[in-house]
């Protein structure tokens, strides 16, 4: 009978000795993951870190339920807490911090609890009970968390105003803390909020003195973009230019581009190239691409001619990895096919086309002005002439210029646009005239982009420059009378092909049956090419050819 006996205890005691190695494992593997959730949330992987939590919490929690008032019920509650409070679950970390000073006596432990429930209290404004809490917290609080008792406490007299008080609860943290750096972002935070350049200057100081602060870039840029509102650009470039330690290369650079992103918002333009400059050229390629991009978008709204954009194109050129390079670059070639199409066609409505583009898709406003302009100049009989100037005025209202355009435009009595200025315009017309303008932009920059893609984006391909084309109108007036002609009435495509090359040859009867189709002809425009091509031609009998065209 003792044997049996003895077999029995001893399967009683494996299973509980099973069951504890269970229990244990258990805590050990939530607060494993819990550490895994600190390490992703220090190198800024959010979902990982959040991902890490939600296991810490599901493993803890199977600990504390299967035995409420074990051994080490205190530890899985202590990890509930932390990590519901890391994924911003305040009430519910308040409450397992609340349950776990209801269940543990040791001091260390306790003042984590305070601490954590007087963060959540102040993380959804209940501030009194906060400093309740955070008091009995910085008296006893572990080393992990001593520094954010602090920082909540901080927290909670700013909101008291009780200013004096939060400053020493910031300056009692020592740099060996793991909670240092995101106190140190605090302080500049407060001292930007306080006008306090001498401790923000310092903050700044420790912030880029430490390698962490890789991870918390962003956050620096952001308060570097406060403090330029507060202190100004210089003051604000001279905080972040510290000696910065010897980390990663990238990390110097990248607090580079935070200063020269701090000068252009300064209006510090002739710096912030300089810098981007060279960050394009020596850094490693995400901050040297970031650099190239904010250095084109910065030079963009200052072009005027084709040659910037060939040159912004070659800066872009070497970050085309990024996402948002190729569509800038492709615009720019879409500009410049443009502005080739309106030489080689002698249809002047594909710079109205480019100018739409440099204004609306690449922002530079001086190059798109001068295209509307010089639009007006080579097709000043087109009834769109008017509305290319309204826009060029639209632009720069306050240039010196604008009078000038607007006394062009003043002239212009017979276009719509003009008209509608002085509200006597025929809406019929004005419908006419927008209508067949939008269907030509269409099909040109449909064309320009065709025409874009198919060029190497390597390749800086030479365009004529703007006063060429206004030249070019008055020494070549058949080429570019055929192309207002196919602007006029909006062909595209094949017909648009046929009926340049009746018109070249003053061929009228082809130029009539290609012409049948459009039964909206602009008389006036007409009328005058007709007469232009019998001058140059000597046709037998000009009248007879108006009347077939009209």
């Amino acid at each position: 009978m003792g044997e049996p006996m003895s077999r029995t205890g001893g399967a009683l005691l494996l299973a509980l000795v099973l069951s504890g190695c269970g229990y244990f494992n258990s805590l050990y593997n939530a607060k494993r993951q819990f550490a895994e959730g600190e390490r992703a949330s220090a190198r800024g992987a959010v979902q990982p870190a959040q991902d890490a939590y939600k296991g810490a919490i599901e493993k803890a929690a199977r600990s504390y339920r299967k035995h409420p008032n074990g051994r080490w019920s205190d530890d899985a509650l202590h990890v509930i807490a932390r990590a519901r409070f890391e994924l911003g679950e305040y009430p519910a970390a308040r409450a397992a911090a609340n349950e776990l000073l209801a269940l543990s006596s040791e001091p260390a432990m306790r003042a984590d609890a305070h601490a954590i429930a007087g963060a959540s209290a102040l993380a959804v404004d209940d501030v009194q009970t906060a400093l309740m809490h955070l008091d009995t917290a910085v008296a006893g609080a572990s080393e992990a968390l001593r520094g954010r008792a602090h920082l909540w406490r901080a927290r909670a007299y700013r909101k008291t105003n009780e200013l004096q008080r939060a400053w020493q609860d910031l300056d009692a943290v020592r740099e060996d803390d793991p909670f240092y750096l995101a106190v140190q972002l605090e302080r500049i935070n407060f001292g930007v909020q306080q006008r306090d350049s001498a401790r923000t200057t310092a903050a700044f100081a420790s912030v880029l003195a430490r390698p962490a602060a890789r991870q918390n870039l962003d956050t620096v840029f952001d308060l570097a973009l406060q403090a330029v509102q507060v202190f100004g650009a210089s003051a604000t470039r001279t905080m972040l230019s510290a000696p910065l330690p010897d980390w990663l290369t990238s990390a110097r650079d990248s607090v580079a581009l935070i200063r020269a992103e701090v000068a252009l918002r300064g209006g510090d333009t002739l710096s912030a190239v300089d810098e981007l400059a060279q960050l394009s050229a020596r850094s490693i390629a995400v901050v040297a691409n970031a650099a190239r991009l904010r250095l084109a978008r910065t030079r963009l709204p200052r072009a005027s001619e084709l040659e910037d954009l060939q040159e912004l194109r070659t800066i872009l050129l070497p970050a085309i990895s990024d996402a948002s390079v190729p569509p800038m670059l492709r615009n720019m070639r879409i500009v410049e096919m443009l502005v080739q199409k309106s030489q080689t066609s002698g249809q002047p409505v594909a710079l109205y086309a480019a100018a739409e583009v440099a204004r609306d898709e690449l922002g530079a406003y001086p190059l798109a002005r001068r295209l509307f302009t010089t639009y007006a100049d080579v097709a000043p009989q087109t009834p769109w002439a008017g509305k290319a100037l309204l826009a060029a005025i639209a632009l720069a209202p306050d240039a010196p210029e604008s009078a000038v355009l607007r006394t062009r435009l003043a002239a212009l009595s017979t276009s719509p646009y003009a008209q509608a200025l002085n509200g006597g315009t025929d809406p019929q017309a004005f419908a006419v005239a927008e209508e067949r303008l939008q269907r030509s932009l269409i099909a040109m920059r449909q064309e320009g982009g065709q025409l874009a893609d198919r060029q190497d984006v390597a390749v800086n391909r030479a365009v004529a420059t703007l006063d060429s084309l206004r030249l070019a109108a008055h020494t070549d007036s058949v080429r570019h009378t055929c192309g207002l002609l196919i602007d006029t009435l909006a062909i595209v495509g094949v017909r648009a092909d046929s009926v340049r090359g009746a018109c070249m040859r003053a061929d009228t009867i082809k130029l009539a049956e290609f012409l049948k189709a459009d039964s909206m002809v602009l008389r006036g425009l007409t009328r005058d090419r007709a007469d232009s091509l019998a001058n140059r031609r000597r046709l037998p009998d000009p009248k007879a050819r108006r009347d077939t065209i009209n």
